[in-house]
């Protein structure tokens, strides 16, 4: 057996040799021998995360050393404890097998969820949110937990896929209202959050929307610089908002523009110059770069006429129509003339000539745009006896002829008449539009009006009318105005007075609905909300 062993001797003494070196070697660099005592205190701990490319080497040195001394100290012990340790010797391995299963099994568990995640993280990439919630499943196993970042990820997943509700439930979870959670969960809650408080802003609301905004990350965000700003102006703090679009603006400078919009608001005229420039400096550039860009174009304008730089404005314009002779481009440039009508009656109203050559414009680039013969009507009863006034009527007569957008043009001509007081002849320029599209919604309630107040009213056919127009655009209060009418004039009073009180607050002149609500509490015995219809009518 001795003789066995003097291969293991000789090794060993090799291998002590080698330990002696690397104690000397320590010892020379941070102090300190095998034990600390007094006389050799242990090193302190900064210098034992200085000395761990060395010790780590060390310790293996010594582990490997103490396995190849195992045989001799085997030698050394008595027949019956040798007996005892060699038949121990399978518990041992087994023992330490199933360590070694266990530390592979969680190496290779993580290397399994680290595919999944790289394979997860790739699918969103690509926007293929069924892969992403396919390979998301895998991570949510039972037994399995997670990170945050896997957690977020998997929500979007399960966003885009329809299960909307449990993918709140994840963000809610990962971001909750009481304590701070995983940053980008946050910056989704403040979102979803400012929608709400955008819509019925309270103070519980503002305080939700503070508290995500506070836990949503140090790097800024455009979306939460954004909302910043938003929450700041709702609480009536300008200059911090404008502190937070400043951030905003420096990484997407479209919000430039915005910015001016606050700088207005406020009164800070010289920063509203500023943001300004810098807005028309960057949409200049991008046009520069690429002239065929639609939005930027249209972005440039509006910057460019907010700046009284007109001429530029409409050029920037009509050479976007240029560029992109095409039915929505010529839709877009006419609105921008519509804008400029706008901003023009506003500021002038006497200017006619300047608001007539917008309207000539507009028309030009979109003969089928409603919103133009609102403004023809509007400045028709402003200028109807001068130059203007007749040139409005003539430019309409001429469309009828010419057949471009014919419906349009009658219901021009039937507002124009009806201001005029010509019953007769708005009946038949209204009748000729709905014939030729009924599927306009003004024209529909107009006509419906019209028949509801004629000499012999057919009030069935008139409700029949109104409430297509309706079903049309329901939001629109002059629609409903006509049905209330129609209502009292067919004796339905209580209905009558339902739809008035509906929209009573939002009519732009309530005094004749007020009259008309007086009337009929006055038919209904009810005297005491007469007389208040009264007082208000007044």
């Amino acid at each position: 057996m001795n003789f066995l062993l003097e291969p293991f001797r000789w090794l060993l003494g090799l291998l002590r040799g080698f330990s002696e070196i690397f104690e000397l070697l320590i010892q020379s660099l941070g102090g300190g021998g095998r034990v600390a005592d007094d006389e050799n205190p242990s090193r302190p701990w900064w210098k034992t995360i200085l000395l761990l490319p060395i010790l780590i080497p060390y310790w293996l040195w010594t582990a490997f050393f103490t396995i190849l001394s195992y045989p001799l100290s085997l030698s050394s012990l008595g027949p019956r404890a040798r007996t005892a340790f060699l038949l121990g010797c399978p518990a041992i391995l087994v023992f330490l097998a199933t360590i070694g299963i266990a530390i592979f099994s969680f190496i290779s568990t993580n290397k399994i969820n680290d595919r999944y995640r790289n394979q997860m993280n790739i699918a969103l990439a690509i926007k293929d949110f069924n892969q992403a919630k396919v390979v998301g499943n895998r991570l949510f196993e039972p037994g399995k937990i997670p990170d945050p970042e896997t957690k977020f990820r998997y929500a979007i997943a399960l966003d885009q896929t329809g299960e909307s509700e449990r993918a709140s439930r994840i963000i809610e979870e990962l971001a909750p209202d009481d304590s701070p959670g995983y940053f980008e969960a946050h910056r989704i809650q403040a979102m979803t959050v400012a929608s709400r408080a955008g819509k019925t802003p309270d103070e519980k609301l503002l305080e939700r929307l503070r508290w995500h905004l506070e836990h949503s990350g140090e790097e800024p965000n455009v979306a939460i610089e954004q909302l910043w700003g938003s929450y700041f102006m709702t609480v009536n703090q300008p200059s911090e908002a404008a502190k937070h679009l400043e951030i905003a603006a420096k990484m997407d400078p479209k919000i430039y523009l915005a910015l001016s919009e606050l700088y207005q608001r406020s009164g800070n005229t010289p920063g509203e110059s500023r943001a300004l420039r810098s807005a028309e400096d960057y949409f200049s550039k991008k046009l520069r770069d690429d002239p065929l860009l639609r939005e930027e174009r249209l972005l440039l304008a509006l910057v460019q006429s907010r700046m009284n730089n007109i001429e530029a404005a409409e050029n920037t314009v009509l050479t976007g129509v240029r560029l992109h002779p095409d039915a929505k481009m010529k839709r877009e440039a006419s609105s921008f003339f519509i804008v400029r009508y706008d901003k023009i009656a506003q500021s002038d109203p006497e200017d006619i000539t300047t608001q007539m050559r917008y309207i000539e414009n507009a028309l030009a680039l979109d003969v089928n745009n409603l919103e133009i013969y609102n403004r023809m009507i509007t400045l028709y009863g402003r200028a109807k006896d001068s130059e203007e006034g007749k040139k409005i009527r003539g430019m309409l007569e001429s469309m009828v002829s010419e057949g471009k957008s014919p419906a349009l043009g009658h219901f021009a001509l039937s507002s124009i008449y009806l201001l005029e007081r010509n019953s007769k002849q708005a009946e038949f320029h209204l009748n000729q539009s709905y014939k030729l599209n009924p599927n306009l919604p003004v024209v529909t309630n107009n006509l419906a009006w019209m028949l509801a107040h004629s000499e012999d009213p057919d009030l069935d056919r008139a409700m029949e009318l109104v409430q297509s127009a309706i079903k049309y655009a329901p939001e629109v209060i002059s629609f409903r105005d006509t049905l209330a009418t129609i209502l009292m004039k067919q004796g339905k009073l209580d209905l009558a007075i339902a739809e008035y009180e509906r929209i009573l607050a939002q009519l732009p002149d309530p005094r004749v609905a007020h009259r008309k609500l007086a009337d009929m509490y006055k038919q209904l015995d009810q005297p005491s909300m007469a007389k208040l219809h009264e007082e208000k009518a007044k």
